[in-house]
């Protein structure tokens, strides 16, 4: 039984890298993105530096099938925060008073159990 190993370069330190396909992820762009290539996620051991090199589909199903780690992309979408659909209502300004008050607060030690 053969196991797939990749070479490449790191692009940090110029490290030659060999790895068996187990120790690799692939990350897969997301299913309405056709026209991207995956990329293949490095760690080099040398310099702890990881880069990403672009490589064929071919080479992806290579390394999927010979135990490589997929990801897939997120959509962006579901990455991007997004605003409440309604502001909080506020409340009053603080007083010089609430001020005074809130500095006693944190000032005072909680008693630990």
């Amino acid at each position: 039984m053969t196991s797939t190993h990749i070479r490449s370069t790191c692009t940090s330190c110029g490290a030659a890298l060999e790895a068996p396909a187990t120790r690799l992820i692939v990350q897969l762009p997301r299913s309405t993105d056709s026209t991207t290539s995956p990329l293949l996620l490095l760690g080099c051991p040398v310099c702890t530096g990881s880069s990403t090199t672009q490589i064929s589909w071919r080479t992806a199903a290579y390394l999927l099938e010979g135990g490589a780690t997929s990801v897939v992309a997120p959509d962006d979408t579901a990455v991007r925060p997004t605003r409440p659909e309604r502001l909080p209502e506020l409340s009053a300004p603080l007083t010089l008073d609430d001020l005074i008050d809130l500095h006693a607060a944190l000032d005072t030690d909680i008693p630990t159990s």
